[in-house]
């Protein structure tokens, strides 16, 4: 019997440990090598998202021929929210507030400019299994959904 208690004492950490909500996004954390659909066209880029010691927030940096940003991802424990922010070399910016889809995908909607006045936004990122990355990103212009960046990453 004591044994047992021991064990389910076990199993409930452990469980409990994995239901922090950063949890399900530091899988990101790594290289990650992008076939790319942008509003620029197709190509290439290379992702990488590290985590930031102590907090709840992964660093990432994407860089291709055509874009290179960075930016932090992380929960706010306060609002009980996931948060997104960016920032790119070319005059672009996004900030977004998101939630976990029952998929295990994040959801996040905010604003970002980019050479221009703000605008809405949204993006859909996280794993579709364990060596495959998808993140997709849209921006509101003149009334309609706009693709900005449609990627799908390999580890790298």
């Amino acid at each position: 019997m004591h044994r047992s208690i021991i064990a389910a004492a076990v199993v409930l950490c452990c469980i409990g440990a994995n239901t922090k909500p950063m949890s399900n996004m530091v899988a990101l954390v790594g290289s990650w090598s992008c076939a790319t659909t942008s509003s620029w066209g197709p190509g290439h880029s290379t992702i990488a998202y590290r985590r930031l010691p102590g907090t709840d927030t992964l660093a990432f940096s994407e860089v291709s021929t055509q874009y290179d940003g960075s930016g932090y991802l992380g929960y706010d424990e306060n609002v009980g929210r996931f948060f997104s922010v960016s920032a790119d070399a070319y005059d672009g910016s996004s900030h977004a507030l998101g939630t976990l889809l029952p998929s295990g995908m994040l959801s996040l909607t905010g604003s970002a400019s980019y050479g221009g006045a703000a605008s809405p936004f949204r993006e859909t990122l996280g794993l579709t299994d364990a060596k495959h990355l998808h993140d997709r990103s849209e921006m509101m212009k003149a009334g309609k959904w706009r693709l900005l960046d449609d990627a799908i990453c390999v580890r790298s």
